[in-house]
């Protein structure tokens, strides 16, 4: 249980410094807004110079309360650890910035950076709070996929960005957050991948014991 703990600690963390350097290269890069909490701090940053960490650590922290009463002990433990630990990779990456002239290719790589980083942050057990939280409980609760849900919260914050952004930029956001969800969702559903092989033998019974005590998989004979 301890080794499982700190696998899913480092996870998280690999996924927070993806979607921190993400949101430092190509998001504010480029002028281009997010989804959620996260989209509201780079949203300050853009229009005020606030420093995108240290607000999303603020903005969240009443929601670790609800975390608290609906996620229970260990999953809250994970989001506070997710959330401290994208306001570090957000401050670490604050100088990283990579301006793309294709407005179109900079919302993929936003898109795909910022994916990428929750979806292992989910796969792990962990969110950065916000949004986030309210994904894992529609996903708990209703069955809804975490990559939908988000998708949906999130247009809120794109019609709140048309205070700072143009249409444009925010029809190009709305591309980087569709994929995002979508590379979420890839993310996710990867880790319940299983692959089957079908060997045709006249020593099952010999080729599935070895299965079983070599490689630690099941085994099913038909006669």
């Amino acid at each position: 249980m301890r080794s499982l703990r700190w696998r899913n600690l480092l996870g998280i963390l690999v996924g927070a410094a993806i979607m921190g350097f993400g949101i430092n290269a190509f998001n504010l890069a480029n002028d281009l807004a997010e989804g959620g909490l996260t989209g509201i701090a780079i949203l300050l940053k853009l229009a005020f110079n606030w420093d995108p960490g240290l607000t999303t650590l603020l903005v969240n922290i009443p929601l670790f309360a609800l975390g608290a009463k609906v996620l229970g002990r260990g999953p809250l433990t994970y989001t506070v650890f997710g959330t401290v630990s994208l306001s570090f990779f957000l401050w670490v990456f604050g100088s990283y910035r990579f301006p793309i002239d294709d407005a179109l290719l900079a919302s993929l790589f936003a898109g795909v950076g910022v994916g990428a980083g929750l979806g292992i942050i989910f796969r792990y057990g962990g969110t950065t709070g916000g949004v986030d939280i309210l994904a894992r409980i529609a996903q708990k609760h209703l069955g809804w996929k975490m990559g939908r849900t988000m998708f949906l919260a999130d247009i809120g914050v794109l019609a709140i960005s048309l205070v700072h952004l143009s249409v444009q930029q925010v029809m190009y956001t709305a591309v980087a957050v569709f994929v995002g969800a979508r590379i979420i969702d890839f993310v996710q559903d990867a880790a319940y991948a299983a692959r089957a092989v079908l060997v045709v033998s006249d020593h099952g019974l010999e080729i599935a014991g070895d299965i079983m005590e070599q490689m630690g998989r099941g085994a099913t004979r038909t006669a």
